[in-house]
Parts: C-alpha cells; structure tokens; sequence
C-alpha cells in the first residue's frame, strides 16, 4: 500500500529539491521494515499535488496550510484508531475512557491478539511514535508529534537556514 508522508526537515542552506529528498529519505532509513519497506524517490505518485518539497521561506502560507492539513490527519488517524480499538473491545463509541481502560487493562491477558494489536497501534499514534499510520515525521524533534504548527514556526531560523515539508511516497 503507497502512504503520503510528510517528513519536516531543517537545513543551514538553501537546497535544490533532490538534496531535500535525500535529506528526508536519509532521516527516515531507520524507519525501514518497521514503518515502510520501500520509498519512491520524491514525492511518487503525489508528484502532481507536491511536485517539490515545501520551502517554508519561499511559500510559508502554504507551508502553514499544509501543517494545518497534517494535524488534521494525525488527529484523524487517532480519532480511527481509537475507534477501531473501541469496536474490537465490544464497546459503544460514546463508552467513557474508563471503561476502555478497564476493559483493555484488566483483561490484557485473555485479549484476541488483534486487539492488542489495536491498542498498541493507538497507544503508538498518541504517543507520538512514527508509525505506518502517522503521516508526518518530524526529523528535528525524531517524533511524529505535532499538536501545533506555530510550535515548529517558532523555532528560530538563521539567515540561510529554511524548513522543509517534504512529501514521500512509502510503500508498507
């Protein structure tokens, strides 16, 4: 299956568009077999959405969008997994979080494997680890965390230095 992800990478220089992806694909090898199993060079099929990597001071309106469009993602990603969990513990979507809890934590032992699966997948997502289902990575911080793009926006940036988004197509 072919993932859109976005991975925020940082440099001290301007940089042409093929040395940011080798940048991101560089940050993100040590996610192979565990996150992915291969990855186009650049954008891959989202080439025609993302022809290049977004440069955060050449474009930082849509720069800003597309941050904005990746939390929404993140939170849709755990809003499913929490679902998906809710559902595989035979629960109501409106349970209170206690229950789940103690459904989840006192009966952890006789749980069908696929529902340990399912609560780890979103233990994962909450605590911010890069998975197949983040979508983002953030390679300065080496998390898949973000709650806040004016918190990546904040950090300082010398006179040659630029944030990039740069869109990868994995295959998982």
């Amino acid at each position: 299956m072919h993932m859109l992800h976005f991975i925020l990478i940082q440099s001290d220089r301007d940089l042409e568009a093929g040395e940011v992806f080798v940048l991101a694909a560089d940050a993100i090898e040590p996610f192979r077999d565990e996150v992915f199993d291969w990855h186009a060079e650049g954008p891959g099929r989202w080439g025609q959405e993302y022809p290049a990597p977004l440069s955060f001071r050449k474009d930082p309106d849509r720069f800003r969008s597309e941050l904005a469009s990746i939390i929404s993602g993140i939170e849709c990603s755990r809003h499913d997994a929490l679902d998906y969990l809710v559902r595989q513990l035979g629960l109501r979507s409106d349970s209170p979080a206690e229950s789940l809890g103690r459904v989840l934590f006192g009966n952890a032992g006789s749980l069908p494997e696929h529902t340990l699966w399912a609560a780890i997948r979103f233990l994962k997502l909450m605590r911010g680890d890069y998975v197949p289902d983040s979508g983002f990575y953030d390679a300065i911080e080496g998390s898949a965390r973000m709650t806040n793009p004016e918190q990546i926006l904040q950090r300082d940036l010398g006179e040659t230095e630029d944030f990039y988004l740069v869109p990868m197509d994995l295959h998982g």
